[in-house]
């Protein structure tokens, strides 16, 4: 029994080791691009709300780390929708200078011409200088699109919707203040009598992260929204995950099944084998035989034993040896069984699917934990859980 003790013990402690080893070793470098498309959704977010500032912030950084022409086009938009107009076309010219044949360049050449006609069109009252900033030059309001020419009551709000490829969204559901208005046909909306004032506008398409964004209608203006989509990222593979369930499912299993059959092996069969009459003991009175006895022969017990015995059922004494065989068989699938019960409940804990986290920050405390535990009279491990 100590024996099996000694390996269990040794088993867990190696289980350990080897764990704080792997998760001592450093970290791999963030991906960049991992890090700046967090910044690019950070950025669609904050644009969706409004908040414009924090969006080009996010775009900028995304830009410092992966310098890609789309970057420049999402900083256009955030300062377009800013009414930043002067800061939008230069940065449509640029991205268009660097990317001339790219998914958003026809976009960007279709909102170059209708900024540059809305800057003609422009009264010098339209804009006054924000003192706070130094001087810096601020539109008070929206500037006003073209005009509709339906004569309708209400403004006109025509919605593009693309991907991150430049793809065209089709069949999403476009909502105007959580109403819905239509679905996307070919990835364009148009919506007329569209009340003036401010808008919450959502496109949900499958597969796709839902777009938010709030427009400022006029009436009898034509006012136009161009939404970016992100897809949706993939559902992590549930195969992993469902083998370790089963692996946590058929080690308890057989943790249980291991421990019935050694008590069943000691407590119904052992210790009826190793009673007086079953083993008809014949010698001093105080004379006893036990499974201490196994491995040793008939004549070896009886010239060595003290108190003297005379003979004894020497066939009890091995069936008695052949359950206790079994008692430690049934220790040893039940070790087994928390092994392997241990690793499942690691691995399940593990969180696969999250970002990578980035250098110098630290990681997730784990889950599931086994110290060793040695003092001068023995040794031990122990199972901690964290939730």
């Amino acid at each position: 029994m100590r024996v099996f003790l000694h390996l269990l013990l040794i088993g867990l402690v190696m289980l350990a080791i080897g764990r704080d080893r792997a998760l001592a070793q450093p970290a791999p470098a963030t991906d960049k691009t991992k890090v700046a498309k967090q910044y690019v959704e950070a950025g669609l977010a904050a644009q969706g709300t409004g908040d414009y500032d924090t969006a080009l912030t996010m775009y900028s950084k995304a830009y410092q780390l992966v310098p890609h022409p789309l970057l420049i086009f999402n900083m256009a938009q955030a300062h377009r929708l800013a009414g930043h107009i002067d800061q939008a076309l230069t940065l449509y010219a640029r991205y268009l200078s660097e990317d001339p044949h790219g998914a958003q360049a026809q976009t960007a050449r279709e909102l170059v011409a209708e900024l540059r006609a809305r800057k003609a069109k422009t009264r010098p009252d339209q804009a006054d200088k924000d003192q706070s900033d130094g001087g810096v030059e601020r539109v008070t309001r929206p500037p006003r699109n073209e005009p509709s020419d339906d004569g309708s009551t209400g403004g006109t709000l025509v919605v593009k919707a693309r991907d991150q490829s430049g793809a065209a969204i089709d069949d999403g559901m476009v909502m105007i203040d959580e109403d819905p208005t239509g679905k996307l046909a070919g990835g364009k909306l148009t919506v007329t009598q569209v009340a003036e004032g401010r808008h919450t506008v959502a496109i949900e398409a499958g597969g796709y992260r839902r777009f938010e964004e709030t427009v400022t209608m006029h009436d009898g203006e034509r006012t136009r929204l161009d939404a970016l989509l992100v897809e949706k990222p993939a559902p992590p593979a549930p195969s992993s995950r469902m083998g370790w369930k089963l692996s946590l499912g058929v080690s308890l299993g057989v943790t249980v099944m291991g421990v019935s059959f050694a008590a069943y092996s000691y407590f119904g069969k052992v210790n009826a084998s190793l009673k007086p009459p079953a083993l008809k003991i014949v010698g001093e009175q105080g004379a006893s035989v036990g499974t201490a006895d196994c491995g040793r022969s008939y004549q070896d017990i009886v010239d060595h034993s003290n108190p003297r015995i005379t003979s004894f059922d020497y066939g009890a004494l091995q069936t008695a040896c052949t359950w206790k065989t079994r008692t430690y068989l049934g220790y040893a699938i039940g070790g087994i069984g928390v092994v392997g019960a241990v690793v499942s409940l690691i691995m399940l804990t593990r969180d696969a699917g999250s970002p990578e986290v980035p250098a110098g920050t630290r990681g997730k405390k784990p889950a599931v934990a086994i110290a060793p535990i040695v003092t001068p009279g023995g040794g031990g491990a122990a199972l901690a859980l964290t939730w």
